[in-house]
């Protein structure tokens, strides 16, 4: 096995990016070739990772481990368990597939692909440090690209969106940052490695605030679960997000809603739940009440759009309520069901952002329906069969029909939550319809009926995009058939953590 391939995977992309920007801006075809090669290379690294994965061990494997700032104790610390494992691979075939559908639509491709090669090395960073300096670190890098990406490259109310997005995470940054110091100062010794603070070891630490002795794990876990629930997201730190998706540009929309607002969700686990289990039994009712919550509002948010980026976006805030659901229940069937809906969403929601991106670059617009209340696709089943054929599989995805995308995984939650909480699950159901609502409503106006105006321009999908649809749709089939390889590759780690969790409950 190669080694340090961990490192490999991770600064690959970085290092395509300084290629990219060396290159002469004139040299639009090698830009694209160099940013394609590294996501390739990348990509094939994670599928050899993941071959080469353990999956009957709970402990980190492919662990690198340098001292970094000697002084802080920081280290470069980078390994892979059942809880990122698979999102490694995950976000490099997106990432590839983003940079092929990128290939031709986009002006000024040197800056947009060395900004989208630095985000992707963030990203992968975030999901495989195990320092929490180091992943703080990757945590606040993926800022800048979606910032400025959005913000030169997005539509009409792009700085607007960029600006709301950057403050927003930069709140939930600072919040971050007051609970990783304090985990840094209370611990003894002191350390930012998440292996050597595992395990509850502030359960009993006391914190002074104005004469006051308090109980540290709880403060600390609040200031770290704020930061990570504005990235999630969870209402109502949430509307960020719709804003942001209406506005980036199509492939960046897929990234944000597939992969990047998985990292809130992953982190909870890797450091609330890890660091903090007693907290994290106490603030489980909320986290699970929480994920009601996103899922209603989330679906009666959607059922009020008329513009199709947005209905999907808050279509994402209602589904990573039922992560938040199975996250609030510490059983093994939940949380399994958490993990299944963080990997196949990135999947399905995928998938259905690229096909919106096809659409809006066809017809220019992206109104399900027009100011004056008339159809503004419609019809395009039969004008564009292929792409009806895959938004399809897409939308029914989404809904959880057996076989599909969704099923498994809000199957697990609702089994795993109903004995504990079955008001909460009762509630979580109502959003399975809320869902059929809002997305059977899109697909019926832009799909079926008569050729609206907006329809007029849209061809069906082209060989190349093809490329990139076909193995979303081969995913969202596997995940909603035989999801037991990816439950495998997590259940030693989910059973560890739950261990810990549950030791603490009694």
């Amino acid at each position: 096995m190669v080694r340090n391939i961990l490192s490999a995977i991770v600064f690959l992309p970085l290092l395509g990016a300084a290629l990219v920007l060396l290159i002469s801006r004139e040299d639009k075809r090698i830009h694209r070739y160099v940013a394609l090669l590294i996501s390739l290379i990348t990509f094939v690294l994670s599928c050899l990772l993941v071959a080469n994965f353990d999956h009957t061990a709970a402990g980190v494997q492919f662990a690198e481990n340098y001292e970094w700032i000697t002084s802080l104790k920081i280290s470069y610390s980078l390994g892979v368990d059942g809880l990122n494992v698979a999102f490694i691979p995950l976000t490099a075939l997106l990432f590839l597939l983003c940079i092929v559908a990128s290939w031709d639509r986009v002006a000024g491709l040197k800056g947009y692909f060395a900004l989208f090669l630095i985000l992707e090395t963030a990203v992968l960073g975030t999901f495989a440090a195990q320092d929490l300096f180091l992943l703080f670190a990757f945590w606040s890098a993926a800022l800048l690209p979606i910032y400025f990406m959005v913000g030169v490259w997005g539509n009409k109310n792009r700085e607007y969106a960029a600006t709301k997005f950057f403050l927003y995470q930069l709140a939930g940054s600072a919040f971050l940052l007051l609970g990783m110091l304090a985990i840094y100062y209370i611990a003894e010794p002191h350390s930012f490695s998440l292996l050597d603070l595992s395990g509850g070891k502030f359960t009993s630490a006391r914190i002074d605030i104005g004469g006051r002795s308090l109980g540290v794990e709880h403060l600390v876990f609040i200031l770290m679960l704020a930061g990570f629930a504005v990235r999630l997201p969870v209402v109502p730190l949430h509307s960020w997000f719709p804003h942001l998706q209406a506005e980036a540009p199509p492939v960046l929309a897929v990234v944000l809603a597939a992969i990047f607002i998985k990292t809130g969700a992953y982190a909870i686990v890797r450091v609330n739940y890890a660091l903090f289990p007693e907290a994290a039994n106490w603030f489980a009712p909320v986290l699970a009440v929480a994920g009601a919550v996103n899922i209603i509002y989330g679906g009666i948010c959607a059922l009020g759009q008329k513009d199709i980026r947005r209905l999907v976006a808050y279509s994402c805030v209602s589904h990573m309520g039922f992560v938040l659901l199975g996250l609030g229940i510490f059983s093994s069937t939940a949380f399994h069901g958490a993990f299944l809906q963080m990997v196949s969403h990135g999947v399905y929601t995928g998938l259905l952002f690229f096909l919106v991106g096809i659409l809006g670059a066809r017809s220019g617009q992206y109104d399900i329906m027009n100011p004056d209340g008339s159809v503004g696709f419609g019809g395009l089943v039969s004008k564009a069969p292929l792409l009806t054929g895959f938004f399809t599989v897409a939308v029914f995805s989404t809904l959880g029909v057996p076989g599909l995308g969704a099923f498994p995984s809000e199957s697990l939650v609702f089994l795993g939550a109903f004995p504990y909480h079955r008001l909460l699950t009762v509630i979580g159901l109502g959003g399975v319809f809320l869902t059929a609502g809002y997305l059977l409503w899109m697909y019926r106006r832009v799909f079926l009926g008569k050729v609206g105006e907006g329809a007029g321009q849209i061809t069906d999908v082209t060989l190349r995009e093809q490329v990139f649809l076909v193995p979303l749709v081969l995913l969202c089939v596997f995940a909603g058939t035989y999801p037991t390889p990816l439950i495998n590759l997590a259940q030693p780690t989910i059973n560890q953590v739950l261990t810990s969790l549950n030791k603490e409950a009694k």
